[in-house]
């Protein structure tokens, strides 16, 4: 699939925001309806307007996965998660861990051709400040039972811009999770 979580001191930074309260819905044809099953509200690409194949023919390949002391890394071609009409020849992912210091997501793609927006998408329940090019700074204020939190997603402001959207949460079984938004990062 290619999505990924992070976590900083125990607390969800880029999440999956789960199942909602399983309808008959949820076991149809149509379940790719509901936004919490599309990729665009995972951390992945859209790739020329094409979101993730669904089914288990859509799936990365070349995955490898490093360890050691110092670092933890997996990548993964996603290529192959795409239909055809996403025009993707190569997808690289690579999500590095650099222990104790911080993480870097590489993405290295070759397109057939451009025939719609491609974005990098993030879910997480921190806010974000898109202000300043180049930099999102997500924070979370300190409450009762969570520290504070600031994290910065730095990109390359002449090839990228970021884009913030709240997803409002009116399922019960997400808004337990959650509380009642995440936000969709962009860029």
């Amino acid at each position: 699939m290619g999505n990924f979580l992070v976590f900083a001191d125990g607390q969800p930074v880029f999440v999956d925001a789960g199942a909602p309260t399983y309808t008959a819905q949820t076991f149809s044809a149509k379940r790719y309806d509901h936004w919490a099953f599309q990729s665009a509200f995972h951390n992945l690409p859209t790739i020329n307007s094409v979101m993730q194949g669904a089914g288990r023919q859509f799936a990365a390949a070349q995955v490898v996965c490093e360890t050691s002391d110092t670092m933890a890394q997996l990548q993964m071609n996603l290529a192959s998660a795409y239909p055809a009409t996403a025009r993707v020849r190569s997808w690289l992912r690579t999500v590095k861990l650099n222990r104790g210091k911080n993480i870097e997501l590489t993405e290295a793609f070759e397109l057939a051709e451009i025939t719609g927006d491609t974005s990098l998408n993030f879910l997480t329940p921190l806010e974000a400040d898109t202000r300043q090019r180049g930099l999102v700074t997500l924070s979370l204020t300190a409450n009762n039972d969570q520290p504070a939190i600031r994290m910065r997603l730095e990109y390359d402001p002449t090839k990228l811009a970021a884009q913030a959207g709240r997803i409002a949460l009116d399922d019960d079984r997400l808004a337990k999770a959650w509380g009642n938004h995440l936000n969709r990062n962009a860029v």
